[in-house]
């Protein structure tokens, strides 16, 4: 018994050693092969020397009023560009909205926990004030979130570009 244990033992770790070595002609997706090659991604799955990661830093400032059980606030951000590419649009995420009458979600939730979303006051990038409210081409609101493709200017690889937001939610 011992003997076959050992013989098993063998089998695995020879078969493992060349299912898992890169030598294998296993199909790697483009994708990742376009990693590998740009150099964003090592064979072993770290990140590579070309790897990127965009980044921001906010400012907050938030009051909890009790006695409407509303959140008010006001954010600055900046927001870096790491990328090599230029960006044309930003997405925001305006998770609580999850919670706004109407909004489809994919669990069940009390009607009393149902609120009518975040109101964003105003939201202005790079010194353009993005008027949400009409219906004019630039942006897209969906449940959580609200991207903006009609910024001032492209934000340029290696840059970073300010944003001011105030808002209001009320909580259920």
């Amino acid at each position: 018994m011992k003997k076959f244990c050992f013989v098993l033992s063998l089998l695995m770790v020879f078969i493992s050693s060349n299912v898992f070595s890169q030598d294998n002609d296993l199909f790697i997706p483009k994708n990742i092969l376009k990693a590998y090659k740009n150099g964003t991604r090592s064979y072993d799955g770290k990140p590579g020397p070309n790897y990127w990661q965009n980044h921001s830093d906010y400012k907050i400032n938030a009051e909890l009023i009790p006695g409407t059980n509303t959140i008010s606030g006001e954010e600055w951000i900046t927001y870096y560009n790491d990328s090599p590419d230029s960006l044309n649009q930003m997405v925001f995420r305006l998770y609580q909205n999850i919670m706004k009458k109407g909004s489809p979600r994919d669990f069940p939730v009390n009607p009393e926990d149902l609120t009518d979303g975040v109101k964003l006051d105003t939201l202005v990038i790079d010194g353009k004030a993005i008027d949400y409210t009409k219906k004019e081409r630039g942006w897209l609101r969906s449940v959580t979130n609200l991207i903006v493709s009609d910024l001032a200017k492209k934000i340029a690889p290696k840059s970073s570009v300010k944003i001011y937001a105030k808002c209001t939610d009320v909580l259920a």
